[in-house]
């Protein structure tokens, strides 16, 4: 899926507004920051090659925190259409409209240019997981709709609400993992929208790719098995 984001520092009050031109990445106060981090790096997915490729944007990390300008466009070759074969229960406005996301796609270096982790702000819980991703898209578009995917075992449920701008945008995913006794399943209800949701404490946190902050993200992790946007 191509995800969005979020413009804002990293503190108990952070704030976000969605729409177009979200060019401002600021973080502070980021939780597990360590001392070997000098650099950050946005990456673009590149599908050609099966991992990240160039960097688009890279500030200082400092006083455990950075501020990264993102470009006004993205290269041609990075953008795809951000739903392969939507259900007729999915409304998109303008089908032909190609984006990226920076899922997962801020990365930490060392002073010798070693990429050892990746940031990223969030809010968990015990049964509910909520993050905010940066997207890229070469025109207006909206989408809206529910799409259910159910099972003997479980049953994923996925609630679109985007109103996204040319340019980039914010983009909040909230992920909840609940039980249905009546039909003794698990049930994986996730929504992505435009909108910041209320009481969401979202916070910066840096993930080290050899001890990072332990996490299981219940419902996201079905959602990434599920999910019908790429």
């Amino acid at each position: 899926m191509l995800w969005g984001a979020l413009i804002a520092s990293c503190n108990k009050n952070n704030d976000g507004n969605g729409g177009g031109n979200a060019t401002t990445i600021k973080a502070t106060n980021v939780i597990n920051s360590s001392i070997r981090i000098t650099t950050v790096k946005v990456h673009v997915w590149d599908d050609d090659i099966g991992d990240y490729g160039d960097v688009i944007a890279q500030a200082q990390y400092k006083n455990n925190g950075f501020t990264l300008e993102l470009p006004a466009t993205v290269p041609a070759k990075y953008l795809d259409f951000i739903f392969d074969s939507p259900p007729k229960s999915i409304t998109i406005s303008d089908r032909n409209v190609k984006g990226c996301a920076l899922l997962d796609g801020i990365h930490g270096y060392d002073k010798g240019e070693n990429e050892i982790g990746y940031f990223c702000l969030i809010e968990e819980n015990d049964n509910s997981y909520y993050e905010t991703f940066w997207m890229y898209v070469d025109r207006d578009v909206t989408v809206k709709g529910e799409y259910k995917d159910t099972d003997y075992y479980e049953e994923v449920i996925e609630k679109y609400d985007l109103k996204l701008k040319k340019g980039w945008n914010v983009v909040y995913v909230s992920a909840i993992e609940s039980y249905n006794n009546s039909t003794g399943t698990e049930v994986y209800t996730a929504s992505v929208t435009s909108q910041k949701p209320s009481g969401v404490n979202y916070q910066w946190y840096y993930e080290n790719f050899y001890s990072g902050r332990a996490t299981t993200k219940p419902a996201f992790s079905k959602l990434q098995e599920n999910r019908t946007i790429k």
